[in-house]
């Protein structure tokens, strides 16, 4: 299936639409980042895994160090900083190549800060109704390690410390997790608004024929 569904996406009368994703995802189709193969030593691997958040982020060169600045959600990410040290080591570059394969029109859209939290809190709330506790209670209940729980992002690792009993209450695990999101919002928009390609559009006026204008002089291109 994969030839027709590549062949349908190339045809002219197609246009592909990437939506959502993190600001690295995006960025990696769109400016076409070359990735390297890891090279991975596993002796030293597992020599950096025993070592606590601090004693990484002290192993940095200058460069990784530059390399993060002031991105606090990579520099508190053990995963992120043994990948830098192997990197380093190993003589890699720190940054990926680009080779861009596609022209490609970015639109992104903006809230009011005050709207944007209420939304985030339907939303969470609106997860939780459908039974997220319920379906992470399952999964662990199966015998399964929340270590992998850990890694699907800020709903699932706070629900699994919720029953953990890391939260006193439901209200203060929802307020938690609530501020947690936010904060991530925060930092995806940080991100994003550093990509001057992108074209803003306000969601509280006129978005959907700021796009079409936007989209049929790229086309026209």
């Amino acid at each position: 299936m994969l030839p027709q569904v590549s062949f349908l996406i190339r045809s002219p009368r197609n246009i592909p639409f990437l939506v959502g994703g993190t600001g690295l995802y995006i960025s990696s189709v769109v400016r076409g980042y070359d990735f390297q193969e890891e090279t991975i030593d596993p002796a030293y691997r597992n020599e950096l895994e025993k070592k606590s958040l601090e004693e990484l982020q002290d192993m940095l060169s200058d460069e990784a160090k530059t390399f993060l600045g002031e991105n606090n959600s990579d520099r508190n990410n053990k995963r992120r900083l043994i990948r830098l040290l192997e990197k380093t080591r190993n003589g890699e570059k720190l940054t990926a190549q680009n080779s861009p394969r596609y022209k490609a029109l970015q639109l992104g859209v903006t809230w009011e800060k005050s709207i944007l939290h209420r939304r985030i809190d339907e939303r969470l709330k609106q997860r939780l109704d459908q039974g997220m506790i319920d379906e992470v209670q399952c999964y662990l209940a199966a015998g399964n390690s929340p270590e992998y729980l850990y890694r699907l992002g800020l709903e699932y690792r706070y629900v699994a410390d919720y029953l953990d009993g890391k939260y006193p209450s439901f209200e203060e695990f929802y307020d938690h997790l609530s501020q947690a999101i936010k904060r991530f919002a925060k930092r995806q928009m940080t991100w994003f608004r550093r990509d001057t390609a992108i074209h803003w559009l306000d969601m509280e006026r006129e978005y959907f024929e700021q796009a079409c204008k936007l989209l049929d002089r790229f086309l026209k291109k």
